[in-house]
């Protein structure tokens, strides 16, 4: 793909330098190869003239990748392919010939899962349903829906389709679908991974609506659906999930496995739930534990930003932190994938 886009190998120094520094301020020379990367990938978009190339579509994502190591916004590069080439649009040609080409397909799974509202907070560019509009191409194609992992993510394409309609159903519609999503076949560790996620995004829906309303969760409790725990029960589970995923991760034969990268949405998600938290200090202990591990094995600025934002949530205490509006505040997003 080097070949096919002169910002693809400057972006990937940028990130290299960037990695051998170790992750904090970005280094000048990364900033040389970033200032390079940026202005070739904005000509290579301009002129394309609506014709996608793949090598192109990987530079502006790893642009994005780099702004989200440091916490600065990246969702306008997802934006700028978005827009280049309709991404959001159901009539995108470009959703249906990825079919037979896998390197498309690779792209666009990733700006659409990067495009989700609740993988990303304090987006400067809203999501435009780009996961949603790919899926529903693939109704068309001839062998139908693709099934099974979704390699970025780690996460079965059914439960990404959940998470990809929560912000366009009601929250009551949200949990129930979450909730009674079947799960699929895969190895233990994953099958826990998998239910993280479930829960967390049940928790996260939740504590977006109440902090739409702003409504006391006693209030906002009594109109959850029928049949479906309270915040208490799946934060319960949640980190009875991350408790063993965490223990699980430390251990020798499990090293080369990526299942710390996994627990950073869950994590974050219940580390939101303060008033819960302080109500069951095993709990608290759980996500601090697993904070440690994050902060042991990682200096990239979006980490300790990340975690000084989950404090402020601690000091503040209350059940309907705006994570979306206090990063927004900042300047930063903060992606959690």
């Amino acid at each position: 793909m080097s070949t096919q886009s002169k910002s693809l190998p400057a972006i990937s120094a940028a990130i290299q330098l960037y990695m051998d520094e170790g992750g904090g301020d970005l280094p000048v020379s990364s900033m040389e190869y970033f200032d390079v990367a940026l202005k070739t990938f904005r000509a290579e978009v301009s002129a394309a003239h609506d014709t996608f190339h793949p090598a192109t579509a990987c530079a502006g994502l790893l642009l994005c990748v780099l702004n989200f190591l440091q916490a600065y916004p990246g969702s306008q590069f997802l934006r700028l392919l978005a827009d280049s080439y309709s991404l959001g649009s159901p009539t995108s040609s470009l959703s249906l010939s990825a079919e037979d080409d896998l390197a498309t397909r690779h792209v666009l799974e990733f700006i659409g899962v990067m495009d989700m509202p609740c993988l990303v907070f304090g987006r400067e560019k809203p999501s435009i349903g780009i996961w949603k509009t790919f899926r529903n191409s693939q109704d068309r194609w001839k062998k139908g829906r693709l099934k099974g992992i979704e390699v970025l993510s780690g996460m079965p394409m059914s439960l990404l389709d959940i998470l990809a309609d929560m912000m366009q159903m009601d929250t009551e519609e949200a949990v129930i679908r979450l909730w009674t999503w079947p799960g699929e076949v895969g190895e233990y560790l994953q099958c826990y991974l998998w239910d993280a996620w479930r829960l967390a995004s049940i928790l996260d829906v939740r504590r977006r609506e109440r902090c739409k309303r702003q409504l006391d969760p006693k209030l906002s409790t009594e109109k959850m659906a029928k049949d479906i725990p309270c915040n208490e029960v799946v934060l319960c589970r949640l980190m009875a999930a991350i408790q063993v995923l965490q223990s699980a991760s430390v251990q020798p034969e499990n090293r080369n496995l990526l299942i710390r990268n996994g627990l950073v949405f869950p994590l974050v998600t219940a580390s939101l739930e303060v008033p819960l938290l302080k109500r069951h200090p095993g709990w608290k202990k759980t996500a601090d534990d697993t904070r440690q591990l994050f902060e042991n094995n990682n200096r990239y600025k979006l980490v300790g930003i990340t975690f000084q934002i989950l404090d402020d949530a601690w000091q503040a205490g209350s059940s309907c932190f705006d994570i979306d509006e206090v990063a927004r505040s900042k300047g930063i997003e903060i992606a959690v994938l």
